[in-house]
């Protein structure tokens, strides 16, 4: 959860930055870790917008790398 909270509360570049590698390496986590930001996100009622297109983009890469895999 620490990990979580540290995506929620950083700077969204951070975040975009910290997801993207670890898209690299392991997608099925990046999608985890972006579902669960946003999880996050609703419920400290924290909404900013350039925080989940990010967290969406990410979503999408992730769900797209998946597909290619299988």
């Amino acid at each position: 959860m620490k990990r979580i909270n540290d995506l929620v509360f950083t700077s969204v570049q951070d975040t975009k930055s910290t997801l993207e590698c670890t898209l690299i390496h392991d997608p099925k986590q990046a999608l985890e870790d972006a579902e669960a930001v946003l999880k996050a996100m609703e419920a400290f009622g924290y909404n900013q917008p350039s925080r989940r297109k990010m967290l969406k983009s990410i979503i999408n890469k992730a769900n797209k790398a998946q597909q290619e895999v299988k």
